[in-house]
């Protein structure tokens, strides 16, 4: 029962408190409150201005988990060489997992580093550094190695430049999305063994040797096969050799004839050869050159030695009539032709 003097008495203890409740027995005296982070004190959300770390082994880190050995950090800052668990740290800031990092017009992700013009996007990645061919974060093409990647035109076509495995290869190609085998390779720069030092191929290709440049084309009907020469089949009545080749950096075809005409010496005649390699060596239009003979013969129309290549790619030779025919006459001539 709460008598007058107990209700008095509790009165006086609380009017030394200011009217609170007494403090509990061996309780810490209450301290001023310091904003930030205070030493033992473990807080979820940390609110500052700023952030000074220093001395030996400082440092900010991130964890996946618990923080312990055996479980380094995802993310860190520091001078040391390893956490405070000694997990070793393999950089003095980074960051370790997947994930994509992003800073103005260029991301960085797992499968590669990929710069952009402008906001990053479909139809703008202009470099990239990859291990493998692959797509970027938004669907563009990405060749392997080292790529810079421009639109000839608003909306394309495509230009890629390579470098990768000791060569640069450039493709083109109508989409920026398509994927790296749907490129075109337009020319290929690199070294080769057996040889040969400097290689150049493409519509045009250069091949080296450790001592002189040659300049070849690239054979009509391929991409990458060095021109050279291609016999023609030689008319019967004749032995000897026809050849034909197409000339580097010109659009021009040279055709080479060196045969001897053993038959129908006496007559006007028109022997039938073989047909060009090719429609990337057939002339724009029909074309007819003289050649030069060891021996007299009687000029009539149309009757002179030449040789005739029409648009169909065949090769013919008209032959006059030889004044001292004897048993045999060498006809020989190379003549150059502009080509499809």
């Amino acid at each position: 029962m709460l008598t007058r003097r107990l209700f008095g008495k509790a009165a006086a203890m609380m009017a030394g408190t200011g009217g609170l409740p007494p403090r509990p027995l061996n309780a810490p005296a209450a301290g001023r409150v310091v904003s930030g982070v205070q030493p033992g004190v473990s807080q979820a959300i940390v609110l500052a201005n700023k952030v000074i770390v220093f001395g030996t082994g400082g440092g900010v880190f991130v964890y996946s988990g618990t923080p312990g050995a055996g479980n380094p950090p995802i993310s860190w800052m520091s001078s040391s060489t390893t956490d405070p668990y000694g997990n070793t740290l393999p950089s003095a800031t980074g960051v370790a997992g997947a994930g994509t990092f992003e800073a103005g017009d260029m991301l960085i992700t797992p499968s590669g580093q990929y710069v952009y013009s402008g906001t990053p996007g479909a139809g703008n990645l202009i470099y990239s550094v990859a291990p493998f061919n692959g797509s970027d974060p938004f669907g563009n093409t990405v060749f392997g190695g080292t790529t810079t990647y421009t639109a000839l035109a608003p909306g394309g076509p495509y230009l890629a430049i390579q470098t990768f495995g000791g060569e640069i290869e450039t493709f083109t190609s109508a989409s920026a999305s398509a994927a790296p085998g749907a490129w075109t390779s337009q020319m290929q720069l690199g070294f080769q063994s057996a040889g040969y030092g400097l290689s150049i191929v493409g519509p045009f290709v250069s091949v080296s040797s450790p001592l002189a440049p040659i300049l070849i084309a690239v054979e009509p009907g391929t991409t990458v096969t060095p021109e050279t020469w291609h016999a023609v089949t030689v008319p019967a009545g004749m032995t000897g050799n026809i050849r034909v080749m197409i000339l580097p950096l010109s659009g021009m075809a040279v055709l080479d004839v060196n045969v001897v005409i053993t038959s129908n010496l006496g007559a006007v005649t028109t022997y039938t050869g073989g047909t060009l390699p090719a429609p990337g060596y057939y002339p724009q239009g029909q074309r007819e050159y003289p050649l030069a003979v060891d021996h007299n013969y009687t000029t009539v129309a149309n009757a002179i030695p030449r040789v005739v290549i029409p648009i169909s790619g065949d090769v013919l030779l008209d032959m006059p009539g030889f004044s001292s025919p004897g048993a045999s006459c060498i006809v020989c001539g190379t003549v150059m032709y502009p080509v499809n």
